[in-house]
């Protein structure tokens, strides 16, 4: 019998636990990486991944997307609840910044000692 090696298919993704899975990795993996404030990040996220599911399983009626959306919001903050409570573990103890004073809102300027996960509010 061949492993499968797939973490994630469509199955998957399109339950509550595999949408939330990937909003809350791509978020903070975007935030890891390039410093971008998961505060909008994760709804733009959620979003498309959302809508993408319900296009790729055949879903494409007005009514499908328009609850692919709502889920989306759903997804959005099972997403940020499940990073907040990451981060409350570890140890974070202070709030993400409000982009309070930056240039670009939503980029921070120097991001040392990130952690993967953390409170997106």
């Amino acid at each position: 019998m061949a492993a499968n090696l797939q973490l994630l298919d469509l199955t998957a993704l399109g339950t509550i636990g595999g949408l939330t899975l990937a909003t809350t990795a791509v978020t903070n993996g975007l935030w890891r990486s390039f410093g971008w404030q998961p505060r909008w990040l994760g709804l733009v996220v959620s979003l498309v991944i959302c809508v993408a599911t319900a296009f790729f399983a055949g879903n494409v009626a007005p009514v499908s997307i328009f609850l692919a959306v709502l889920n989306a919001f759903v997804v959005y903050l099972a997403a940020a609840g499940t990073s907040g409570a990451g981060a409350a573990i570890q140890g974070d103890q202070g709030q993400a910044p409000a982009n309070e004073g930056r240039e670009l809102p939503g980029m921070d300027d120097e991001p040392p000692d990130r952690q993967f996960l953390r409170s997106w509010f």
